[in-house]
């Protein structure tokens, strides 16, 4: 009798099966709310037309906006620890429709995290050999020289790709850079020791303006930190692998935004930078905390642009 009533009302039908689907969406959404958000965010990159991939064991978005006689170079997106390649979807998506700056775009998922394999050795996750894994992997996925962007502990990777493999970087592009020696212990405990009130303070100390997020955010951001191996990253680096001693041998072209708002790490940082660093410039924003990317990506896409098309950025 339900089977006929069904037959007799498409519509209805229609309507039954869309409203079981919310309904499951609206469960998913309670339950994991980060992840739902992410796999929209995820569906909004392929929407527009930038690819998904794995190689290597690694997953990457990545899309080519060069012309067959171009000589691009592959500009590589390292995101920072406790978050993943899809905090630079907006980033990703602009470039894209502005079509200034030409290149292969790639933004990976660190070992661990995402659909990329996890490391085999815990000590992989030591800056210096992460640097040198990653820099045989992308061989497999792009050609270099390297244009690197990255942000928070992607740039002390970055750092060590570029002191490791000078002739495969051609220039770097840093956010809130860490790298040079400074006390980041309150960081590294709410990555070790993680708790939803850890990750609250986090986020406080983290963006300019301060955020309300329901306690299912932070429990299932609690999930991925432990699930990403943050704690296995924090606790394989050491003092020895500050880059203070290296920083006035990188030639490199480079570039430092900084927000100015970042409670996390001490500004102090960023002036190191520039005064041991031979060739680079930087810009502190105001109004903008720890993740330009996310928080201020209109200074970001700015600076892309002037970065990658003029000899200078002002």
């Amino acid at each position: 009798m339900i089977i006929n009533f069904f037959k007799k009302n498409i519509g209805l039908k229609i309507s039954f099966f869309l409203s079981l689907f919310f309904t499951w969406a609206l469960i998913q959404f309670f339950k994991s709310p980060v992840d739902v958000n992410d796999n929209f965010i995820e569906l909004g990159l392929k929407l527009n037309g930038i690819k998904v991939s794995k190689t290597e064991g690694i997953e990457y978005s990545h899309f080519n906006n060069c012309s067959a006689d171009q000589d691009c170079s592959c500009k590589v997106i390292v995101h920072g620890i406790g978050d993943n390649f899809l905090n630079w979807a907006n980033i990703l998506q602009e470039i894209k429709k502005q079509d200034k700056v030409k290149g292969h775009w790639v933004a990976f998922n660190y070992p661990g995290t995402g659909e990329s394999d996890p490391f085999a050795d815990k000590n992989d996750f030591r800056v210096n050999r992460f640097s040198a894994i990653m820099n045989n992997k992308m061989k497999k996925i792009c050609n270099g020289p390297y244009d690197l962007i990255a942000g928070s502990m992607g740039t002390w990777m970055s750092f060590w790709w570029t002191i490791q493999f000078p002739e495969d970087i051609k220039s770097m592009l840093l956010l809130n850079a860490v790298g040079a020696y400074a006390d980041y212990t309150w960081m590294a405990d709410a990555m070790v020791n993680p708790s939803t009130g850890k990750l609250r303070q986090l986020y406080k100390k983290a963006y300019h303006n301060s955020h309300w997020w329901p306690e299912r955010v932070y429990l299932n951001t609690l999930k991925n930190v432990k699930k990403r191996k943050n704690k296995q990253f924090i606790l394989s680096q050491d003092r020895t692998l500050a880059v203070d001693e290296y920083l006035p041998k990188i030639n490199q072209k480079t570039f430092i935004i900084w927000g100015e708002s970042d409670q996390l790490l001490p500004i102090s940082t960023y002036h190191t930078y520039l005064e041991k660093m031979p060739n680079v410039k930087g810009k502190i924003v105001k109004n903008c905390g720890h993740m330009p990317n996310y928080e201020c990506p209109e200074e970001v896409i700015k600076v892309i642009n002037q970065f990658y098309n003029t000899s200078s950025t002002q």
